[in-house]
């Protein structure tokens, strides 16, 4: 069985000891910067916490869910996008409702080569906005290699389809979980298919999720159901209350050793069987609002004490993180410490946008791992010695994606509007993240930026409008038109990037992305801190509320 809501205390040795300061490293300078703060009152405060609610299974399976609102999605994303030569690809960003990146903290394989070690990227991503529902899928092909990519973009692809092929059929609770396990295994169906007979299937973790309002008088207007197996992790953050939780805080309990992802789709017997031990799904209790990550152990691994290069005694812990019998033990105590770590990393809390997350995160995966690839750039052919100490971190693909739980009216949500800036007509505030701990790295939110204002209303029938561009630089030109029944748009943007239009009901996302971004010479860094060549821009069209889209065409003219 798989009980919802599988809740279990944090950790503590010893609760009686004062608190105490733990500095992540004295030879790495990033590391150097953050500092995990251990005080037993606020585990016992954690105990207490709202976000976990030790509910039993009956009495969530049968709750209803709101009905949908549209049946096609508003927004699908997915990624990782193939880049040109050695390019981490840029956040994908929906105005602020969901931001999603996939890079590889591995180093290239020469200082001349444009492929990294561990080329292709196998982690897959993807994510299904509605109007009061979404979808959203992190898989983790395991090993290196084509079979490992193809499992695991084959696993986010099929949940994706089968939930949207299902959705309309979800009224329940109890409903989202059956179907979320009908589309694990159509999902390990579809990977164990081989096309080529020289060409052996690859196997994948994988968490997908479904977010909904439900109808009911408990004190939630949201619930979040997932299934995962193997070794992603979904994270909830509550901005309005600073509160943090691993919402998968049990999946690496049970690991027979470090590099054992406990479970995985795609054929592990002979018989083609998958590898199902730590399969769970759960459903948690959220508001509008909230945020809720899904990452890849490229992302969360950086979060581990052991991986920082952190010796149990320095913690007050009383055993080895390898001793038999202690996995438990090391899981709940790890739990807690990426908690607390990451809000070192975030800061303001009640300040985090999705964008903001991802930003975080990734760079803090690629800031901990740079000692590594420096001394493999030092050192080819050579294998990194295995001295976390020394060398802190894992190189790995590293995935997070992260959206908000809300109502999405006319493509923006009731919680991003309410945090917007009075200063953005459009309801996509511009803004900025904040500098990592230590201020390592600088960098704008350049993916989120709003370069519009609204446009007037009411137009003469068959003369153009004109929506006032920022006094900053614009990379996407527009000219609209207007006859009886169609609004044209006539955008121009630079040469080299990709460009997507994206249509609600009242309002038009265009967005341009980059596919050439700037090829660093050997020591050569930016200067300024900042890239905008390959970064993602948007720019909001608002429509007055007399008029409504129904659909659109897309044409791609030369001139």
């Amino acid at each position: 069985p798989h009980p919802l809501f599988p809740f279990r205390n944090p950790f503590l040795p010893n609760m009686s000891r004062p608190p105490f300061t733990i500095p992540m490293s004295e030879s790495d300078p990033y590391l150097a910067t953050l500092k995990v703060k251990l005080e037993p009152h606020h585990y016992a405060q954690l105990e207490k916490t709202d976000l976990l609610r030790q509910v039993t299974e009956n009495s969530l399976k049968g709750l209803r869910i709101a009905a949908p609102s549209d049946t096609n999605p508003i927004i699908t994303i997915k990624g990782p996008e193939p880049q040109p030569r050695n390019a981490n690809e840029p956040i994908h960003s929906y105005d602020d409702l969901v931001s999603a990146q996939t890079i590889s903290t591995y180093p290239l394989r020469n200082e001349n080569d444009t492929v990294r070690e561990g080329d292709p990227i196998c982690d897959r991503y993807g994510y299904c906005l509605f109007s009061n529902r979404s979808f959203a899928v992190v898989a983790d092909g395991c090993n290196w290699g084509e079979g490992p990519k193809r499992a695991a973009e084959t696993a986010v692809n099929t949940i994706l389809n089968f939930l949207h092929e299902k959705h309309l059929k979800i009224t329940t609770v109890g409903d989202a979980t059956s179907y979320l396990l009908r589309g694990f295994y159509r999902a390990h169906k579809k990977i164990c298919e081989q096309t080529d007979p020289n060409d052996s299937p690859g196997t994948t973790t994988l968490i997908a999720g479904i977010s909904f309002p439900i109808v009911t008088d408990i004190n939630s207007d949201w619930v979040f159901v997932y299934a995962s197996v193997g070794d992603c992790k979904a994270f909830l953050v509550r901005p309005s209350t600073n509160e943090i939780s691993d919402i998968t805080d049990q999946n690496r309990v049970g690991q027979q050793h470090h590099a054992d992802c406990g479970g995985r789709l795609g054929p592990i017997s002979a018989t083609g069987e998958p590898d199902v031990r730590n399969l769970t799904t759960r459903a948690v209790l959220c508001q509008p609002g909230d945020l809720i990550f899904l990452v890849s152990d490229g992302v969360h691994d950086n979060l581990h004490p052991r991986i920082l290069g952190l010796k149990p005694q320095s913690l007050g812990l009383n055993f080895e993180w390898a001793d038999p019998g202690k996995g438990e033990d090391v899981e709940r105590f790890s739990t807690t410490f990426r908690v607390e770590l990451m809000r070192q990393i975030f800061g303001n809390i009640g300040a985090l946008t999705p964008s903001t997350v991802v930003k975080k995160l990734v760079n803090h995966g690629s800031l901990t791992t740079q000692s590594s690839r420096d001394w493999m750039g030092q050192n080819p052919g050579k294998r990194l010695p295995r001295d976390y100490e020394r060398f802190p971190g894992k190189m790995d693909h590293t995935t997070c994606l992260c959206f908000s739980i809300g109502t999405v009216q006319d493509g923006h949500s009731a919680a991003a509007a309410s945090s917007s800036s009075s200063s953005s007509s459009s309801g996509s505030p511009s803004s900025a993240a904040q500098v990592p701990p230590g201020g390592h790295d600088t960098y704008k939110s350049l993916a989120q930026l709003s370069l519009s204002k609204p446009l007037p209303s009411t137009p003469p029938v068959g003369q153009p409008f004109v929506a006032q561009p920022d006094t900053g630089f614009v990379p996407i030109a527009i000219t609209a038109t207007l006859n009886a029944n169609k609004l044209t748009l006539y955008c121009k943007t630079v040469t080299h990037t990709k460009f997507q239009c994206v249509g609600t009901a009242h309002k038009i996302q265009l967005m341009t992305t980059g596919i050439q971004p700037v090829q660093l010479r050997p020591n050569e860094e930016v200067f300024g801190g900042i890239n905008e060549i390959g970064q993602t821009y948007n720019r909001i069209i608002q429509l007055p509320q007399h008029m409504r889209i129904r659909n659109k065409d897309f044409i791609n003219v030369h001139d």
